[in-house]
């Protein structure tokens, strides 16, 4: 998937939302992906501030992959509010 591919809602605050596919840290056995809401902004002095919210953890990177793009799509669809408490929490 190309970077343009990514689906992103820009808040009328110029923070723009996407949702990542993360995968997991260690090579484990019982690792996880992730699945994250992130926000990412510039504050007033011009520095760059990235939040995440993990919306869910998989074992496969298909699932989490079908997790995204749900998501994605009420992103789409509906902003911010499709995204319900989840876009208000990762603001914070």
């Amino acid at each position: 998937m190309s970077e343009s591919d990514y689906v992103r809602h820009t808040a009328e605050d110029g923070s723009v939302y996407a949702v990542e596919v993360v995968s997991p840290e260690r090579d484990d056995y019982g690792a996880q992906y992730g699945v994250d809401l992130v926000r990412a902004s510039t504050d007033r002095y011009g520095l760059e501030h990235e939040q995440r919210l993990r919306l869910g953890a998989y074992s496969s990177w298909g699932s989490a992959e079908e997790h995204q793009r749900e998501v994605e799509t009420a992103l789409e669809k509906d902003g911010l509010e499709g995204l319900g408490e989840d876009a208000r929490r990762v603001a914070q």
